[in-house]
């Protein structure tokens, strides 16, 4: 009877082993899978993070400055025709050399558009001469005219102060510019020989430029033509324009 009743106490405690055996044999199993360290798990958080938009610096503006000059020639559109000093004859004005010079700057907006501001000073004028020799003939072989033995020196000019605000498009090296000029004039005469008359200016001058060229290295090489829209005198008709070959170039 003792002898069966150990065995069955070894048969429990046997059972009960097998019992324990199954219960923490999942929790040895869990323990393998168990989470990484926290340095794996903070990486694991940047790489599911979204990356940070990138940040974009914008470039600064340049601006260049630096002078320019130009030679052309000009004339006053609608200027009535000047009477010779001994009143023979009637002598129309023809386009007559002109200069300007000034400063000039250039404004970047983007890499194909600019700003391009200029302070000048711009010189107009208009003339015409008859050669003198027999009073009253004329030379038909040149189609001069001979009037009283002198030559005949008549013009016009005008010393303005200007203002153009151009758009300066880039094309590589090449430019094209367009853009409203305003100006004040300074100082006119109209003149016949040895006489001078002083004509009532109109301060305020207003038009249009418009030109191209190429740039090289800082370098402007350009031509323009200004055209105006009031006229130059109060007692005087007559629209100032000019077209003109100019150089620039930008010192900084």
């Amino acid at each position: 009877m003792r002898k069966n009743t150990t065995l069955l106490m070894l048969f429990c405690l046997s059972l009960f082993s097998v019992a324990v055996a199954q219960e923490t044999a999942p929790a040895v199993a869990e323990d393998a899978q168990a989470p990484a360290p926290a340095q794996t798990i903070a990486e694991a958080y940047a790489q599911a993070a979204p990356a940070p938009a990138p940040q974009t610096v914008s470039e600064p503006t340049e601006i260049h400055v630096g002078a320019r000059v130009g030679l052309g020639f000009s004339q006053f559109r609608g200027h009535p025709a000047l009477v010779t000093p001994s009143g023979t004859h009637k002598v129309k004005l023809q386009p007559s050399l002109a200069a300007s010079a000034g400063a000039i700057a250039q404004i970047g907006i983007t890499p194909m558009i600019s700003v391009a501001p200029e302070l000048q000073w711009s010189l107009y004028r208009a003339s015409a001469e008859l050669e003198g020799q027999n009073k009253g003939s004329v030379n038909n072989k040149s189609g001069s005219y001979h009037y009283d033995g002198r030559a005949a020196l008549m013009g016009v000019y005008m010393h303005s102060v200007e203002l153009p605000i151009l758009a300066r498009f880039h094309f590589d090296n090449l430019y094209g510019e367009i853009g409203p000029q305003v100006g004040f004039n300074i100082y006119s005469r109209i003149y016949k020989n040895a006489n001078y008359y002083d004509p009532d200016i109109n301060r305020f001058a207003f038009g249009v430029a418009a030109g191209g060229g190429i740039e090289l290295g800082g370098l402007l090489l350009g031509a323009r033509l200004h055209f105006g829209f009031l006229d130059y005198s109060k007692d005087a008709e007559g629209v100032p324009w000019n077209f003109e070959f100019n150089v620039g170039k930008f010192f900084f």
